[in-house]
């Protein structure tokens, strides 16, 4: 009983989610998930922006409310990759709050290993690939677009969980590729939400390439019993 009343309910957010909260554009409908998901996650690339370990809570929650949005549009690697995010956001919660362990501080922002930038072109080739067979099977809206921005975005959300300063030129990279996405799947404040994205990724490039000139001057600096 209590688990069928749990699901009703789940039935019902999932209807208020996917209902029109205004329109846009003249008469195109915005969902309430589009406009909870545009707050969750402008708070959360801001955070991320300036270092501070609140993007991943804010993520998470963006991850969970947009897997409807996602199910509505019929782009469902994009949902399924929301469940990627939530769990590579509860490690890079867990990976930021415990800072560098050996040196007693924040974790720095650091560069890709050369050996990972390999491994992520041939994750990234062989990935969008066999994603790419699979959508299509599923008779997705957008199957090669789908595939390759999904398979992009884990990448560089796995160098946003290291705090590899090439996570932002990454996120720059995809969002000029999900911005006509979301427009052709009319997906409008998604596509806006994408720009301001776009934006805070330039910025949160600048922020972090300060932080990396300081984490390489402390390590350089002597150190004094």
């Amino acid at each position: 009983m209590v688990l069928s009343d749990l699901f009703q309910q789940l039935v019902e957010l999932k209807h208020w989610l996917d209902s029109s909260a205004f329109r846009v554009f003249g008469d195109q409908p915005t969902s309430w998930a589009e406009v909870i998901g545009f707050v969750l996650g402008v708070a959360s690339t801001g955070y991320a922006a300036v270092e501070s370990p609140w993007c991943w809570p804010y993520s998470i929650a963006n991850n969970v409310v947009w897997i409807p949005l996602f199910f509505t549009a019929h782009l469902y690697a994009d949902m399924s990759l929301q469940i990627g995010y939530a769990v590579l956001g509860a490690i890079g919660l867990w990976h930021w709050i415990k800072g560098d362990s050996a040196r007693k501080t924040d974790h720095p922002v650091t560069r890709t290993p050369q050996w990972e930038w390999h491994l992520q072109a041939l994750a990234l080739a062989f990935g969008t690939w066999w994603l790419w067979a699979v959508l299509v099977r599923l008779h997705d809206s957008a199957p090669f677009l789908d595939a390759f921005t999904s398979v992009f975005s884990i990448i560089a959300m796995w160098a946003q969980v290291r705090k590899y300063i090439e996570t932002w030129p990454l996120w720059v990279a995809v969002d000029f590729v999900y911005i006509p996405l979301y427009i052709y799947k009319g997906l409008h404040l998604t596509a806006m939400l994408t720009v301001v994205f776009l934006v805070f990724a330039i910025w949160g490039w600048l922020v972090w390439q300060r932080s990396l000139r300081r984490s390489r001057l402390a390590l350089a600096a002597p150190a004094f019993a």
